[in-house]
């Protein structure tokens, strides 16, 4: 449901732009903690990620966690590269790019 904030009339209220005021506060409190909880989150993902990736074992239980691996080399107009450029130096320039490695915790 949207609740009008401010009413046609010929001043703008004081209890109008207190509203605002309160809104733009909690707002930016809450952008503050979504900030914060997705760089704890992102922490905790990491970490569980390196103990994955060090052999360390999930515990037996109703969920599992593995670590899901893409690896990009070329974007997503290579086609149009091969056509105008030829499979050879398409070739020769994917074997000269570093691959763009992400990696993501997969829970189940």
């Amino acid at each position: 449901m949207i609740t009008t904030l401010v009413r046609p009339t010929t001043v703008v209220s004081q209890e109008t732009l207190s509203k605002i005021a309160r809104l733009r506060r909690e707002l930016q409190e809450l952008e503050s903690w979504a900030s914060e909880t997705k760089a704890r989150l992102q922490a905790g993902e990491d970490q569980i990620i390196a103990s994955l990736e060090d052999g360390v074992p999930v515990e037996t239980g109703e969920r599992t966690a593995q670590v899901k691996t893409l690896s990009r080399r070329i974007v997503a107009w290579k086609e149009e590269f091969v056509k105008r450029m030829g499979k050879d130096i398409t070739d020769r320039v994917q074997a000269e790019v570093v691959p763009q490695v992400y990696k993501r915790l997969d829970i189940q």
